[in-house]
């Protein structure tokens, strides 16, 4: 347990750095989810609303640490759980809470649009290998298990804990052994289908002056995306493949590295995004900021658009008011249902 609570204490640490940093990863033109004049960042307001929301934020990390360290240390297992959701929920409502502080200083958008026109290909980086590569690790992995089918222990681990130590078992059986590798193939086409509804459902310019960033900003994104894909494929596979080379019910060994080695292959595409994004010629999204409920949630059902960027986090988000999303879901739905009964 020592070891899981050293984990999450760092994984607390590492959320309220990146919540820390957040608010400044923006377009020039907005602080908080508001569109604000020029440089009013360096303001002395826009200075005291970043100073509270990072009050908080660290204050709320402070309190999720202590749930986890005193989880561990008496034994109740909701606890850290607690602590971790006080966290993420109390970081959304004080960013929400600042943002109706930075209300008065909002300026209405510009009325200039552009149509952003490109020759350059709009598509998956690698194209077809996109989704071939990690499908075929996945495949691979698949078949490798069925030629080793009698190695294989009785009982295979399908979860583990932070440190790598399996906590979660299932019985030699073609779900039991095969289950984990579809259901990471299943999440990375979704993955992959959002990169592609970034790539044609998402607005190229607004905000005439901004297409060159929208495009910079939007490949990085989705090369991202393809680049999680890949490594959640190649850490699963490797997962799978753990119960032919190691003794899964000793101690986990360097299994727990196989996380690690995701997280810094996604990290210099991490990196190039962020580095994107505090970039000076972003400027305004151009969408309308009484259309961004909190600061956090888009809902605009005039706007065609079924994904738009981010204000708060970096990265792709929604429209909530777009028919079309909620169609999407009541089909996943539906989808996810139907193998529920059918497994």
């Amino acid at each position: 347990m020592n070891g899981e609570i050293a984990v999450l204490v760092g994984l607390v640490l590492l959320m309220a750095a990146l919540l820390h940093w957040l608010p400044t990863w923006r377009r020039r033109g907005l602080w908080f989810s508001v569109t604000v004049p020029p440089g009013f960042d360096t303001t002395a307001e826009a200075r005291a609303a970043l100073r509270r929301y990072r009050a908080a934020v660290w204050s709320l990390s402070l309190v999720a640490i202590a749930c986890v360290v005193g989880g561990g240390l008496f034994a109740v297992p909701a606890l850290p759980e607690a602590g971790v959701l006080c966290q993420a929920i109390g970081a959304s409502a004080a960013y929400a809470t600042v943002r109706r502080r930075v209300l008065p200083f909002a300026v209405p958008a510009s009325g200039a649009r552009s149509a952003a026109i490109s020759t350059d290909p709009d598509g998956l980086p690698g194209g077809a290998a996109s989704l071939i590569v990690p499908v075929g690790m996945l495949a691979a992995t698949a078949l490798y298990l069925h030629a080793n089918w009698q190695r294989l222990p009785e009982r295979v681990p399908v979860h583990w804990g932070l440190d790598g130590t399996p906590n979660g078992w299932a019985d030699r059986t073609w779900h039991g052994v095969y289950g984990p590798l579809i259901l990471c193939a299943v999440i990375g086409l979704i993955v992959l289908l959002m990169a592609e509804a970034i790539i044609h459902a998402s607005p190229r310019a607004r905000v005439a002056g901004t297409e060159a960033w929208t495009r910079r900003f939007r490949r990085a994104n989705v090369i991202l995306l393809v680049a999680g894909v890949w490594g959640v494929s190649a850490m699963m596979s490797l997962f799978a493949l753990t119960p032919l080379f190691t003794d899964v019910t000793g101690p986990p060994g360097l299994v727990w590295m196989i996380p690690l080695v995701l997280v810094v292959s996604i990290l210099p595409f991490t990196w190039q995004l962020v580095r994107v994004v505090r970039e000076r010629d972003s400027g305004s999204d151009g969408t309308p900021d009484a259309c961004w409920k909190l600061g956090l949630i888009y809902y605009n059902p005039e706007d065609s658009a079924l994904m738009v960027e981010k204000r708060f986090g970096i990265g792709y988000t929604v429209n909530f008011g777009n028919r079309t999303l909620w169609w999407i879901v009541g089909v996943a739905a539906l989808v996810i249902l139907l193998v529920n009964v059918a497994w």
